[in-house]
């Protein structure tokens, strides 16, 4: 199994765990019946009424606030999951290293450190899923809002169900074929949107 089609299956699991909100067969029927006649009704009057057009008044958006504390409020200042890390690939489309005209398409980022790095929680948050994909291993954090999963680890040192805090050790990175650490670092929202992680984390 891949990691996109592992994402994808526990995507469907967590929604499938959200509340039905499924109205009753006999509420949907008689709310046709209703609706059909009060059309009836009301045909003219909504004829009459679309000869004088009302130019409606704007209305002001309200402003939003956003906790600081937050996950989202603290976009642009989370640590990174590895320590003196470098971005190898980055979010989005990328040209495959020799191989002309081909082009991949990363769902996070691609993070190089030194060999044996620490893999650290970037926020606070429950551990929703621990999982080995052939001997890649895997963890993915829930943060209210937005998950973050951290991939190809060579160990894992916690559980699911754990709670964590921003710099708890999750791993170790695996070592790549040129003798450095690497993981696949992504972000999802709560509808399980990729998101580009690059401007959540600190700049180096």
């Amino acid at each position: 199994m891949s990691l996109a089609l592992f994402i994808s299956v526990f995507a469907i699991g967590q929604q499938k765990k959200k509340p039905s909100t499924i109205q009753k067969k006999g509420s949907v029927s008689r709310t046709s019946t209703s609706t059909s006649k009060s059309t009836k009704s009301t045909k003219y009057s909504r004829s009459k009424s679309s000869r004088r057009r009302i130019a409606s008044k704007p209305v002001a958006r309200k402003l939003v606030k956003v906790d600081i504390n937050s996950f989202e409020g603290q976009k642009g200042k989370l640590p990174w999951p590895v320590e003196n890390g470098i971005i190898l690939t980055n979010f989005g489309k990328y040209e495959v290293p020799g191989v002309k005209g081909i082009q991949g398409n990363n769902p996070g980022l691609t993070i190089v450190g030194d060999e044996g790095s620490e893999v650290k929680g970037i926020f606070e948050g429950e551990v929703v899923s621990v999982f080995d994909i052939e001997g890649d291993y895997g963890v993915i954090i829930n943060h209210g809002k937005y998950l973050t999963i951290y991939y190809n680890l060579a160990s894992v040192n916690i559980t699911e169900g754990q709670r964590v805090n921003a710099g708890d050790l999750l791993g170790t990175a695996k070592t790549n074929a040129d003798g450095k650490g690497q993981i696949d670092f992504l972000l999802f929202n709560e509808k399980y949107d990729h998101l580009n992680p690059a401007p959540w984390i600190k700049r180096q």
